[in-house]
């Protein structure tokens, strides 16, 4: 995972942020890839959550239930946001970045 990624993973967390990028300068060196220790420590400090969704999405777990029923679609599975870098690596991205990532893509 590229800094800017972990940045991003962890945008909504400022303290875990802080922790474990401090004041690195993402333009220098937001294109590095991450030490990847430093990545699974901090998402498995992170308390962000992820939907597996019936459409085969997966979304961010403070999506509204509306919309889910406008999609008609349901949760499947709850997984951490550790347990999705694991399973689709640095494409998590995607959920912050557009919304969701389509885990058929992949």
């Amino acid at each position: 995972m590229k800094y800017w990624q972990l940045s991003v993973c962890l945008s909504e967390e400022k303290e875990l942020r802080k922790n474990f990028l401090g004041d690195i300068d993402l333009i220098k060196h937001g294109r590095d890839d991450a030490p990847e220790e430093i990545t699974l420590d901090a998402l498995s400090k992170s308390s962000e959550k992820f939907f597996v969704l019936s459409n085969n999405y997966l979304r961010s777990s403070n999506v509204k239930a509306s919309m889910l029923a406008e999609m008609n679609c349901s949760i499947i599975e709850t997984i951490t946001i550790l347990e999705g870098y694991k399973k689709y690596g640095d494409k998590i991205t995607e959920v912050f970045d557009y919304g969701s990532l389509d885990l058929g893509s992949l």
